[in-house]
């Protein structure tokens, strides 16, 4: 997170690293990048779907960027406590949990916000019961070259998560396609080298325009 190594660069210049203040301004950093990513998903996904098993993919990406971020913060906790005497350690521990609890319940209630926006009617085949294969069958295939709308909708979410989160990081269209081909093939679903291909190319073009 780009983020975090400038804080710790700027920190260290002041030599205020290993303080509380870096504890605040990392909150305060975890909770805006949670913040950004649910404006994002929710905007992209409810232009394409606003059933609730929509809103729960989104749900599902926080999880995951909440996880994320508890991992991040550990490591800002043990840089700001390094050196420092136990019982002077515990102490800054305790407040620096407080800080972050009490800022991912503020970025979850954010989400929480936007779940009132996805309440439309269920079209055709709930979207758990197509991403989630029966668990004495092997995961059914869509054949004939075109996935379900509902699978493209995880699909872009993933896409949209791993963006965001550095692990997808691409130099050109190919890298996109093959992270989309990736996604569909563990979820079992068949798809043509046209429909993934359109795909990447609409997100490669808006990277490379604001680039």
């Amino acid at each position: 997170m780009g983020g975090k190594r400038a804080l710790y660069a700027d920190h260290a210049a002041r030599g205020v690293l290993q303080s509380g203040a870096t504890i605040r301004v990392a909150v305060r950093l975890f909770e805006a990048e949670a913040g950004n990513l649910i404006a994002k998903l929710t905007d992209a996904v409810a232009a394409v779907s606003k059933e609730p098993e929509a809103f729960a993919l989104i749900a599902d990406c926080l999880a995951r960027f909440d996880a994320f971020l508890v991992a991040e913060f550990d490591e800002v906790k043990d840089k700001a406590t390094a050196g420092k005497a136990r019982v002077s350690m515990i102490s800054v521990e305790n407040a620096a949990k407080n800080l972050f609890v009490e800022a991912q319940v503020r970025w979850r209630r954010q989400l929480e916000i936007h779940r009132f926006s996805f309440t439309e009617p269920r079209a055709g085949t709930p979207l758990a019961r197509i991403i989630a294969p029966p668990e004495t069958s092997v995961a059914p295939k869509n054949k004939g070259g075109k996935p379900l709308a509902a699978h493209w909708d995880a699909m872009w979410a993933e896409i949209a998560f791993q963006l965001y989160n550095g692990d997808l990081q691409p130099s050109k269209q190919a890298d996109i396609s093959k992270a989309m081909f990736a996604w569909l093939t563990a979820k079992g679903i068949d798809v043509g080298q046209t429909a993934v291909t359109d795909r990447a190319r609409a997100i490669w073009q808006k990277i490379e325009s604001s680039a």
